[in-house]
């Protein structure tokens, strides 16, 4: 049977946001965990086409089961990794410990990874109001340079006051996610050049699904 072995690379330079270069064992670590059956997991659908895993500090190299191909080869499987040298500084019973000496079932609830973690993208989370705030600052050792705003701040606003925030200068950008519509005081405001609206096409829709096949 065919058996695939695709190399996913990397770009080079990156680094963790305490300055540390990735390595072999952060994505080593992410394939651990995400493999792990006491992880939480509910699919280990991708773990258990793997064959083989192979890392190094640009990347990892898999070996399908013979016989899979999946269309969709080409995708990175692996999306997850940690900073396998990050010591736990909170309490509990992993502190002390480094990330790849914690159980893969204490990942889901340890402050390390849920609340603040280290990740190797242009901004770091630095204070997180739960319920109301996330702020983020730059991060120097981003691989394509420290960001040229240096900081963002997301808001946690209701359907009844976004557009309100909005036009009253509060937060500075709303998505679909928060924005149930445009309403005629948008349109005028962007009009009057208050505002810029934005939109885009999407696939998806709005209906209705009745069971007609139930007594």
């Amino acid at each position: 049977m065919n058996q695939l072995v695709v190399k996913y690379e990397y770009i080079d330079g990156l680094t963790w946001s305490d300055g540390t270069p990735m390595s072999a064992a952060d994505f080593e670590l992410g394939q651990k965990i995400t493999c792990d059956k006491e992880s939480g997991a509910t699919s280990f659908i991708t773990c258990d086409k793997t064959q083989k895993f192979e890392a190094n500090d640009t990347g990892y190299t898999v070996t399908w089961v013979p016989g899979d191909q999946d269309p969709l080869y080409s995708l990175a499987p692996y999306t997850y990794y940690y900073p396998a040298h990050q010591v736990v500084e909170s309490d509990g019973p992993n502190k002390g410990k480094t990330l790849a000496e914690v159980p893969a079932k204490d990942y889901a609830t340890l402050p390390e990874i849920a609340n603040f973690p280290m990740g190797i993208g242009p901004y770091v989370l630095k204070d997180w109001v739960k319920g109301e705030k996330m702020v983020f600052e730059a991060n120097p050792y981003w691989a394509l340079g420290e960001p040229k705003t240096k900081n963002i701040v997301i808001s946690f606003v209701t359907a009844e006051n976004a557009e309100a925030q909005l036009l009253g200068g509060q937060v500075d950008i709303l998505d679909s996610t928060t924005l149930v519509g445009v309403t005629q005081t948008l349109k005028d405001a962007a009009d009057a050049g208050t505002v810029k609206l934005l939109v885009n096409p999407s696939a998806t829709w709005e209906h209705i699904d009745m069971s007609l096949f139930q007594k």
